[in-house]
């Protein structure tokens, strides 16, 4: 494996939080690696950190981290002066780094400090893997079943390969081969995805009712009132914008949402 070659250091870094919005929401976990290329040995930090606030169950079924385990933690701004230093002089990098890094800037800016990952050159592995593994359906193609697309845009050729891309994915990522469910875990209609709350943002219009558009769910938004409505009930508690939460109730209350009878947004 190759090492990598560096002028000065980079530092991996990884957040874990009560949630996903950088506003309300606190890191309860951050670790990072200073990597000083060439083989040479790697300095790691790793802490919990106290966010001043209740995590939230759902929160912990993602990463793990209890209410319990942070009772005695560090808080944000006891490790901020020593996470500047840490960082300090190096380039950074992040998997899929807008959110680790958004979250990081709104602690900083919350105990009087300006920082911002611009101040730092930023590798990011997510973006990287999107330029290096092109999603158009030639490339896509080469890559699924081991051949060259011929006579691409042209429309049959196209619908052709389609067809032998979704046997391939369905083969080898082991996904169901019904319909019904893979519709349930992936679809999207982007004819119909404008925003379902276009100030909170956070559900867009699919099959004429709000799906969820950020988060661990990518279901209905009455799927989730079904079957996690403890979830929607923390959003409720959340700082999302008005018109997110006037879905969530109606929602939770039972209401057909439809995108002809949008949700009113409390005065």
């Amino acid at each position: 494996m190759k090492n990598l070659t560096l002028n000065r250091p980079l530092v991996f870094l990884d957040v874990e939080s009560t949630g996903v919005n950088p506003d309300h929401d606190r890191i309860v976990q951050i670790a990072a690696v200073r990597y000083f290329g060439g083989g040479a040995q790697k300095d790691e930090k790793s802490h919990l950190i106290h966010p001043g606030q209740p995590i939230p169950p759902e929160a912990t079924q993602v990463h793990g981290i209890t209410d319990e385990m942070v009772k005695d933690a560090p808080s944000f701004r006891q490790l901020a002066g020593g996470l500047l230093k840490f960082i300090e002089g190096a380039d950074l990098a992040a998997y899929n780094a807008r959110f680790d890094f958004s979250m990081l800037q709104a602690e900083f800016r919350r105990v009087g400090i300006e920082w911002s990952a611009n101040q730092h050159r930023v590798l990011d592995p997510f973006r990287m893997l999107q330029q290096l593994e092109p999603r158009d359906l030639g490339a896509v193609y080469q890559r699924q079943t081991g051949k060259d697309l011929v006579g691409a845009h042209d429309a049959l050729a196209d619908a052709r390969a389609t067809v032998e891309v979704l046997e391939h994915m369905i083969e080898g990522y082991d996904l169901p081969g019904n319909v019904d469910d893979l519709l349930e875990r992936f679809q999207e209609d982007p004819a119909d995805s404008d925003f379902a709350d276009p100030v909170g943002r956070r559900f867009r219009w699919r099959f004429n009712e709000p799906w969820f558009a950020f988060g661990k769910y990518h279901k209905s938004l009455k799927n989730v009132a079904l079957t996690d409505p403890d979830y929607l009930r923390w959003m409720l508690r959340s700082s999302f914008e008005d018109d997110t939460k006037a879905l969530i109730s109606d929602a939770l209350a039972g209401k057909e949402i439809r995108r002809d009878q949008p949700a009113e947004v409390p005065a």
